[in-house]
């Protein structure tokens, strides 16, 4: 049961060999979740295990959530 909640706009990237992984649902449950997306490739440390996927993720989701006004 998620008890805190967050107010900010969320970003989440789910690599599969992640040990505590966390659904989907949990991170909706978490707060306003306006990016999620699962890799196939990377753990727990993704910037060493999947960088290029990181970045990419990060761009996107800074890209389409991140106002500059």
């Amino acid at each position: 049961m998620v008890t805190k909640k967050v107010n900010s706009t969320m970003g989440f990237t789910l690599f599969p060999y992640e040990i505590p992984a966390s659904p989907r649902a949990y991170m909706e449950a978490m707060g306003p979740l306006a990016f999620y997306k699962e890799r196939s490739v990377g753990g727990h440390f993704p910037a060493l295990d999947n960088p290029e996927g990181l970045v990419e993720d990060v761009r996107d989701f800074i890209g389409k959530n991140w106002s500059t006004n």
